[in-house]
Order: C-alpha cells, then sequence, then structure tokens
C-alpha cells in the first residue's frame, strides 16, 4: 500500500527520496482507516520504507494490529534527483526534452542524481523476490512509482509498456500468489 496524504502531495511537489515530507491530517486519517480495513486479514509482518512519510503510516497500522513495523530502504521512492521537491510539470518537461527518440517512456532514463524505472525494480525486486517466495500475510507501506514497478514486474510487463495508473493515498492491492 501506500503512504497516506503527505504534504508535498498537497502542494503538487515530487518527494521521491526526499525525506521532509509528513504526512497531513488527511493523511493521519487515511491511515486509521486503512489500518482498520486491515483487521479482518491476518496481518503476520509489516515492512516499510524508512522514509517518513511511510514510516508514519505503518505506525499506525502497527499500533491497530499490535505487530512493529520493519524499516527497509528497499522500499524507497525512486530517486528523482535534481528533479525532487519539483512539479509533476517540471518532471514531464524533462522527461520530454531528454527521452531518447521521442520515446513516451524510457524505463532507463534517470534525472541527474536520480535513479531510473529499471534501477528503482532492481532494488525492490530484492526484497519482493524473497518475501514473494518465502511469506504471505505481509503488509508493505510504499510508494507510489516504487508500488507501479512492482505491480508491473509482478503481472509479467515490461516497463516500457507497464500501465500508468494512480496508486491513491493508502490504496492497498493485494497479491495473490
Amino acid at each position: 500500500m501506500r503512504h497516506g496524504q503527505s504534504d508535498w502531495n498537497l502542494a503538487g511537489r515530487l518527494q521521491g527520496q526526499s525525506d521532509e515530507a509528513r504526512l497531513t491530517t488527511v493523511g493521519l486519517q487515511q491511515a486509521a482507516e486503512v489500518a482498520a480495513a486491515l483487521q479482518v486479514y491476518p496481518v503476520r509482518r509489516i515492512i516499510t520504507s524508512d522514509l517518513q512519510r511511510a514510516q508514519q503510516t505503518a505506525q499506525i497500522i502497527g499500533a491497530a494490529t499490535g505487530i512493529e513495523p520493519e524499516a527497509n530502504a528497499l522500499l524507497r521512492e525512486i530517486c528523482l534527483g535534481s528533479l525532487e521537491g519539483g512539479t509533476s510539470a517540471q518532471a514531464s518537461a524533462w522527461w520530454e526534452v531528454n527521452a531518447s527518440n521521442g520515446a513516451d517512456f524510457d524505463p532507463n532514463l534517470a534525472p541527474p542524481g536520480g535513479e531510473s524505472f529499471t534501477d528503482a525494480l532492481g532494488r525492490v525486486r530484492k526484497l519482493l523476490k524473497t518475501l514473494w517466495q518465502e511469506e504471505s500475510d505481509v503488509v508493505l507501506v510504499s510508494h507510489g512509482d516504487t508500488i507501479r514497478v512492482a505491480l508491473a514486474d509482478h503481472a509479467g510487463e515490461q516497463l516500457r509498456h507497464m500501465a500508468w495508473r494512480p496508486v491513491g493515498n493508502c490504496e492497498i492491492n493485494t497479491v495473490v500468489l
């Protein structure tokens, strides 16, 4: 699932791996609501990105389930480097200028100081490969782009052609193995 609404989400700023964003009042409420919704699942473990907005969300879920969340940097959002703190429009403009051959989406392209979507997938795969083989009933608290690449990979989609759908704050995505 994705973290609750942050102050940077509200301001329309790209967060990436910047750790300045904090949950808004709405984000805290979203986390409480998802914690209540997760009561019907046999949650055995909670693993969260080590970024504060995800950890805040995971702590609320942990308090409701009695499970202490474990922070793991592999679940971080994609690093957007020089684009962090900017707007989606600024990122789109950068992407258009730098994409090779006019490609709509190049998963190997990385902003200055950032990582590509391919790199982010390689990072998150390290954790997911183990989890998907050995564990079940795990709640992962992460970030929009990280969730997108993980779900695309699980569905067998190539990143270049992955479905680009919004991932809402505190949206639960269930993967059945």
